[in-house]
């Protein structure tokens, strides 16, 4: 008789497990492709200054249209058109959700609206700054679960705190070269 039960329970685990697998592949391809990871880089050079960039995100596909995406930025840019050159570096954060529609098969065109917050330090000077910004961009899938995301240009509001100094906000349509950027992204 313990023979049986330990038999029968044995078959129930592997049941069990069964039904697990199943319900857990069957939520997997429903919910296919629903994340991403990726990031952003950034960078641009010349004869007066040097600025790179760095973004890692995490998006949230909600619909056919419309992806919430996160993201963390690093910088660091260097400004060569003094007698000394000045560095600066930047932390960031910012939301933003992509709108946009389908381009063919493969491609998505979106514009962007997002807020981001960031501090950083310009020589020795701290520098805080907020923004709500308009970015235009386009994605398109390489493969099945991997993607390449561009930016170009940017419409918005921009507040800036140097040091003690007031806050300086700037509103204005930047196409200047140091917007663009390229992401790679994985889905699952």
């Amino acid at each position: 008789m313990a023979h049986y039960l330990i038999f029968k329970t044995y078959k129930m685990k592997n049941l069990l497990t069964l039904v697990a697998i199943c319900l857990f592949t069957s939520l997997s391809v429903s919910a296919q492709y629903k994340y991403f990871v990726g990031g952003q880089l950034a960078f641009s050079s010349n004869d007066a200054e040097s600025n790179f960039g760095i973004k890692p995100n995490i998006g949230y596909v909600l619909n056919d249209n419309m992806v919430l995406v996160g993201e963390v930025g690093f910088s660091t840019s260097t400004d060569k058109s003094g007698v000394t050159d000045i560095k600066s570096n930047d932390f960031g954060l910012g939301l933003a959700l992509r709108y946009g529609w389908k381009a063919g098969d493969d491609a998505f065109v979106f514009i962007a609206p997002g807020v981001n917050f960031g501090n950083g330090k310009i020589g020795d000077i701290k520098h805080s700054n907020f923004g709500v910004n308009i970015r235009p961009g386009v994605s398109y899938m390489l493969a099945p679960r991997w993607s390449m995301t561009a930016h170009y240009g940017s419409l918005g509001y921009d507040s800036v705190k140097h040091g003690d100094a007031d806050a300086v906000g700037t509103f204005g349509l930047d196409l200047n070269m140091n917007t663009l950027d390229f992401g790679l992204n994985f889905h699952f």
